[in-house]
């Protein structure tokens, strides 16, 4: 009964609204993250069971920024760190697109920048400066190419645009023993971690839409976060060279 009431609803939203309704509808009723806590805690276990996933308590310590005082919050914590990991999460992932989400994550702490949200220039300028510019932190990712093309056409200030990029690691330059590069991330995840990359639950769910959802919220963190374990690992070992990584 459950179930054919949901169809029903669905259909009625498919003819009154957009014709993505019913399938966002689904979606939703589907996602075991809009349970209880208990519901969420067996849903990211059984990630786990084969996927990588972010530690729970920095999951925890997560923060959405989409206001001016949560961006400040953000500032203030790169100002205080010796390394990040950044990446983007488009709309259509994988593809070119809007870019809805800003990620990053530091130890014990990961941020999800809401795009979405109309802020002030003069904020991107200072994230700008903080991050890119700053030779104390090192900023870790994979191709950052495409990271960095979306921060500066968020960033006003030309001056800052003038300048050179301090301290940022790509981890898609890194050799294996037989000298190749990694050109996936989930490759290098399986080499360090024995584990598959983040699992693609949410993935392909519309990140368009507000508030997030957990499991989106738990993919995203575990994405970005990802990078920062995986230098962390390869910085430990022995004999290994940063400078091959530098961008």
């Amino acid at each position: 009964k459950t179930i054919l009431t949901v169809e029903l609803i669905a259909d009625r939203i498919s003819k009154d609204e957009e014709s993505g309704a019913r399938k966002h509808f689904l979606e939703w009723f589907k996602d075991p993250s809009h349970g209880e806590d208990g519901t969420f805690d067996a849903y990211r276990a059984k990630i786990e069971e084969d996927s990588y996933c972010i530690p729970s308590d920095v999951f925890q310590n997560r923060l959405v920024v989409d206001s001016a005082d949560t961006f400040q919050t953000l500032v203030s914590y790169l100002e205080s760190v010796d390394r990040v990991s950044v990446e983007i999460m488009r709309t259509r992932p994988g593809q070119k697109g809007t870019v809805p989400f800003l990620l990053i994550a530091g130890s014990k702490r990961v941020f999800l920048v809401d795009l979405k949200q109309s802020l002030d220039k003069s904020l991107w300028a200072k994230l700008g400066s903080v991050l890119l510019y700053n030779e104390k932190v090192k900023k870790i990712g994979f191709h950052l190419k495409n990271v960095i093309a979306s921060l500066l056409s968020l960033i006003s200030d030309a001056e800052l645009n003038k300048s050179e990029f301090k301290n940022i690691i790509d981890l898609s330059l890194f050799e294996t023993k037989d000298k190749r590069h990694q050109r996936r991330l989930g490759s290098l995840v399986k080499i360090k971690f024995d584990k598959q990359y983040v699992k693609q639950t949410c993935r392909s769910s519309d990140w368009t839409r507000r508030p997030m959802r957990l499991c989106q919220q738990l993919y995203a963190a575990s994405s970005v976060y990802i990078m920062l374990d995986l230098y962390n690992a390869l910085e430990a070992e022995e004999g290994f060279d940063g400078t091959k990584l530098n961008f």
